[in-house]
């Protein structure tokens, strides 16, 4: 077994180990949909991208399996935990698939030569 992020679905845990960087390589686009806004662009690159990070530690899993197990409760956690455990968060997820979505800035300090009032 994989050692990764330990999620539950479908009243079972699952660990989830971090994609291989020949998985980040192909599953790319789905990266990049995962902020699209378009919900069934959305859920299918979840599905995806969970059963593809699962399927190193469980090899029978399949996108279908991985739709029956994500729900609106875990979802979140659910991609927090695949990205999470391959070293990235959703928003590094989509700059390395190549997104150049609108980024908030309202957390970042102001620049160095900006006097502060």
């Amino acid at each position: 077994m994989i050692t990764g992020i330990k999620i539950q679905m479908g009243g079972q845990e699952w660990q989830v180990p971090p994609l291989t960087l020949g998985q980040l390589r192909r599953l790319q686009p789905l990266i990049a949909q995962l902020t699209s806004g378009e919900t069934l662009q959305v859920m299918e690159a979840v599905c995806e991208l969970v059963a593809a990070a699962l399927s190193r530690n469980y090899p029978d899993m399949t996108p279908d399996k991985a739709a029956d197990l994500i729900d609106l409760g875990n979802r979140a956690s659910v991609i927090d935990a695949v990205m999470g455990s391959s070293g990235m968060q959703l928003g590094e997820a989509a700059a390395v698939a190549g997104n150049s979505g609108e980024q908030s800035m309202d957390s970042s300090p102001p620049r160095a030569d900006t006097a502060i009032q």
